[in-house]
């Protein structure tokens, strides 16, 4: 009996003294990132980190509609996709774009689309994610094939003898040309919002023409609609 108590009481020693080096190591610096910290807390999901992750702008750091534009062609132009994120409201859309706000927007339901689904929250939010995403890509998309236009209508086949020779240049294939600085030609108020804008709760929206420059060449007119969330201006849709 006495050897079953002592046992006992050794392992409950044990076990504090694991629990104390847990809480030590925690609050060293350089050990654990607060990112990883996050994932051993009760509850939390990919979905959650993720979201958590998702860079966010400074406070006031797009004050105006054209710093957001300007801050947009910049990333692109410094293949900073961080940045580029800064500039959508994907957040805000993603928790305003609820199943009844979608119905209230066009008067219907239907599983298609945009349409948020009940208790589905990591398709839902993925959805907001890659409609601004897809802006990202595009216009990295132009910067890549004005660098390397021989790409376009190029078909590499295997067992063809110059095979390996062309697939080495598609792999060697960089991303060279810029975007000049955008120049606004037209800023328009836009003064009705829709209901799922009104739940974003933006404050104001504009509508601006863009003129565009890859390398002095003229690029067709762009249509960005920016919206103002608290302190920062964000873009809402590109055109």
């Amino acid at each position: 009996m006495q050897q079953r108590k002592w046992m006992f009481c050794s392992v409950i020693v044990l076990l504090l003294l694991v629990a104390v080096a847990g809480c030590t190591n925690k609050g060293r610096s350089g050990e654990i990132a607060s990112g990883d910290a996050r994932k051993d807390q009760t509850g939390s999901t990919f979905l959650e980190n993720f979201q958590a992750d998702l860079p966010q702008p400074t406070e006031g750091q797009f004050s105006t509609p054209e710093s957001v534009v300007e801050a947009f062609f910049e990333a692109v132009n410094d293949h900073d996709l961080d940045s580029a994120l800064k500039c959508f409201p994907i957040v805000e859309k993603y928790r305003a774009n609820t199943v009844d706000n979608h119905f209230s927007l066009l008067h219907t339901y239907e599983l298609q689309a945009n349409a948020p689904i009940p208790s589905f929250e990591s398709h839902n939010f993925f959805k907001s994610f890659l409609e601004y995403e897809q802006y990202w890509e595009k216009f990295y998309m132009l910067l890549f094939l004005n660098s390397n236009p021989d790409i376009m209508g190029k078909r590499v086949v295997m067992g063809e003898a110059n095979a390996a020779t062309e697939l080495k240049k598609i792999k060697e294939m960089k991303v060279s040309s810029t975007y000049s600085e955008p120049e606004i030609v037209s800023d328009h108020n836009v003064k009705n919002k829709n209901v799922i804008e009104q739940n974003m709760n933006i404050q104001e929206i504009r509508l601006l023409k863009i003129k565009l420059y890859i390398e002095e060449e003229e690029q067709n007119p762009v249509l960005v609609r920016v919206g103002k969330i608290g302190s920062n201006w964000r873009i809402l849709s590109i055109n």
